[in-house]
């Protein structure tokens, strides 16, 4: 298990999940916690939560090509373009929280 699904566990089971699944597949699932000591919710909490911190780590991962990637940094070095939008943002702010400090 990754440490990073040992938050998960120590959560409070606080909402409930139906599930149907196969009935040998519910057995095993049973054998198997058992076999480790635990309840079968455990075990289940434990394989969901190992799972999400996988899942969400990739799918907040972007897979770029060398191509894609010269684009992003070409992007993210320009300055923004400065339309009537932008210009009420900036003056809004100026505003709310003063002029922007300049080094």
């Amino acid at each position: 298990m990754p440490a990073t699904a040992v938050p998960y566990l120590a959560l409070k089971a606080d909402d409930r999940q139906e599930l149907r699944l196969p009935a040998l597949l519910k057995a095993h699932a049973a054998e198997v916690a058992a076999s480790r000591g635990q309840s079968t919710s455990e075990y289940l909490v434990e394989l969901i939560a190992t799972r999400v911190t996988v899942d969400i780590a990739q799918s907040l991962t972007w897979d770029l090509s060398p191509q894609e990637v010269m684009t992003l940094l070409r992007v993210l070095a320009s300055p923004a373009p400065d339309t009537p939008a932008l210009q009420a943002a900036r003056a809004k702010a100026a505003a709310l929280f003063g002029p922007i400090a300049t080094p």
